[in-house]
């Protein structure tokens, strides 16, 4: 029976779940009390149905019983939580643990821990697919031409960060592989090496038109490598801006990848409390007109925004059941041509893949 603990568990690593427990027996949900007390249901955190899994508190109980160790990747700017994710990863090296940790370290760090592990620890908070050595290669045969893909591609979107558009993007990931589709994922996120996909720093290529060459060597020469039936592309920074006081990218980065690798639609991950009517259709225009392709639907989650913040957004999750939230969910599919879908249903997720996404494959409805 192998067992994973993951620390500290947070809403960044909830997305991870349903991936990760396919490959291991059982998961230990490790955080400090400020996240979760002990023995209380994960679900709490985004404020959905329990689900079965309790939180733990105790660093040196979690990591004796654990097989394999996955710590989060946590800024050091989050001194407590930090620190804690810290202790954790030495308690693991000290008893001989496998590590997987994506915690921000300098050099120093990973070498004094990697003279002390009894077996390897595997650094991943700086990870990134080798984008220049072979874009490079590609650049040399290209002459400044852009290649062309006669594939599907599919972009995942969000209108503020963290409104589950890693979830969406993980899970169409699966869907796809239930339909033995061959998928080419792509997004910033360095979770992505545990489900074997492709991670690639977007935002840290802002050189025009240079970096819309390089993404596009590189995703052909991966289309070379994998030969995939489709390219699925989560966006690093929302489309387009919040307000004056949260910009984002202006939409820079969903304009650069849109002319390294031209879409056919955008699956668009929203919060709660956007405007019901105009504002939707206006910005499928928008995304039509400047990316050149359209939304295929919104998935809409259980988030709202605190408006008593005066400048950064922050946003809490409202109970996933509330009339508020479903009255809401009615109102905007009555009244705008788009479709919206609870993010945090199953049936509808399998609802827009069945009616949406599979009219890009020649596939039979009822293959699931």
């Amino acid at each position: 029976m192998k067992t994973l603990c993951i620390v500290p568990f947070t809403s960044k690593e909830f997305p991870l779940l349903p991936h990760l427990m396919s490959s291991y027996d059982n998961v230990i949900f490790l955080s400090p009390k400020g996240i979760g007390t002990d023995k209380e249901d994960i679900a709490m955190m985004q404020n959905l149905e329990p689900l079965g899994f309790k939180f733990c508190n105790s660093i040196k109980g979690s990591i004796e019983i654990a097989d394999d160790v996955l710590v989060s990747n946590i800024n050091v700017e989050d001194v407590a939580l930090y620190n804690f994710a810290y202790d954790a990863l030495e308690c693991a090296v000290k008893k001989g643990k496998k590590v997987m940790s994506f915690l921000q370290m300098h050099s120093y760090q990973k070498e004094l821990l990697k003279k002390r592990s009894k077996i390897n620890i595997d650094f991943y908070d700086n990870y990134e697919d080798n984008v220049e050595l072979e874009s490079a290669i590609c650049y040399k045969e290209r002459k400044n031409k852009l290649y062309e893909f006669k594939i599907p591609v599919l972009y995942v979107s969000e209108l503020i960060p963290d409104s589950n558009g890693y979830r969406v993007f993980l899970n169409l990931i699966s869907m796809f592989k239930k339909d033995k589709i061959e998928v080419l994922a792509i997004s910033s996120d360095t979770y992505n090496v545990l489900i074997n996909q492709t991670v690639l720093k977007f935002e840290k290529r802002n050189n025009f038109p240079d970096a819309i060459y390089q993404i596009n060597n590189y995703i052909h020469f991966l289309t070379l490598q994998k030969n995939p039936d489709v390219i699925l592309i989560k966006l690093p920074q929302p489309m387009i801006k919040y307000d004056n006081d949260n910009c984002f990218d202006f939409g820079m980065s969903a304009y650069m990848l849109s002319q390294a690798i031209p879409g056919d639609g955008n699956i668009c991950c929203s919060y709660l409390g956007t405007p019901i009517l105009q504002f939707w259709g206006n910005l499928n225009d928008s995304c039509k007109y400047k990316f050149g392709y359209p939304i295929l639907g919104v998935f809409v989650n259980n988030k709202r925004i605190d408006m008593t913040q005066e400048k950064r957004i922050s946003t809490f999750c409202v109970p996933n059941s509330s009339e508020y939230r479903i009255q809401e969910l009615k109102l905007l599919n009555e009244n705008n041509s788009l479709t919206f879908y609870d993010a945090n249903n199953a049936i509808d997720f399998k609802r827009f893949y069945t009616f949406v996404i599979r009219n890009f494959f020649d596939i039979k409805f009822g293959v699931i």
